[in-house]
């Protein structure tokens, strides 16, 4: 993600769906001893009780933050919009809000990969609430963004990556932490993860499983801001 973002000290960074604040706390960490403004949006303050202090925090929808238009450089949301029905509506918010030549990086899992079968199967039958997310078709995100005349670039990819941790203990944890399978028992996650995505182990005691995330990335077109102010001052 971070390699998508490129955050640069002295940005304003826009964290929605910030959960515990893993990924705000990783942007800070790869600019430091620099620092950047980071905003985070969480709806659940169950999950924001858990975001350092050191962030702003903001327990707001998706769809309606309250910030000033075009007053941040990028917006990040990160494995969350699976659970969003209506896509046109949070990008328009989230445009609303970035500067000109801000640039927006949403990624999450694909749809029919074996991470969305984990998802919907083993995280669906160990959360409390359960869970059916709606994964992303590839070019899906990019064409919405595309069929607008507010964006300069737009791009895809999917990035394939392992989770590793230093011992099975950490893996299991994790992992009950990061989807909230609070109804699973060590047993069952660790079959879980040897079943869907083949955790291994290695000589040192380390473990580690695959992961993949297709990463849409675009920049708000600085051209049409320009135009648009000159035609309020004409």
């Amino acid at each position: 993600m971070l390699q998508i973002l490129l955050p640069q000290p002295g940005e304003t960074i826009l964290v929605v769906a910030a959960g515990g604040g893993y990924d705000a706390v990783g942007i800070q960490q790869s600019l430091h001893p620099a620092q950047a403004r980071i905003i985070c949006v969480e709806p659940s303050e169950i999950f924001s009780a858990h975001i350092p202090r050191t962030f702003e925090i903001y327990n707001s929808s998706f769809d309606c933050i309250p910030l000033a238009s075009h007053s941040v450089d990028a917006v990040v949301n990160l494995a969350a919009m699976h659970h969003i029905d209506n896509r046109s509506v949070v990008l328009r918010e989230w445009t609303r809000l970035l500067k000109p030549g801000g640039r927006l990086v949403i990624g999450d899992v694909e749809e029919d990969s074996t991470n969305a079968e984990f998802m919907n199967t083993v995280v669906n039958e160990f959360t409390p609430g359960g869970h059916r997310g709606i994964f992303l078709v590839p070019g899906q995100l990019s064409n919405m963004l595309r069929d607008t005349a507010e964006w300069d670039e737009v791009e895809e990819c999917r990035c394939d990556f392992f989770w590793e941790f230093t011992n099975e203990q950490e893996m299991l944890e994790f992992t009950q932490l990061i989807f909230g399978m609070v109804k699973a028992n060590r047993e069952q996650i660790r079959s879980a993860l040897q079943q869907y995505l083949g955790a291994t182990s290695d000589r040192s005691g380390g473990y580690r499983y695959p992961w993949s995330l297709r990463f849409c990335r675009g920049i708000k077109s600085p051209v049409l801001e320009a135009s648009l102010s000159n035609a309020v001052m004409s």
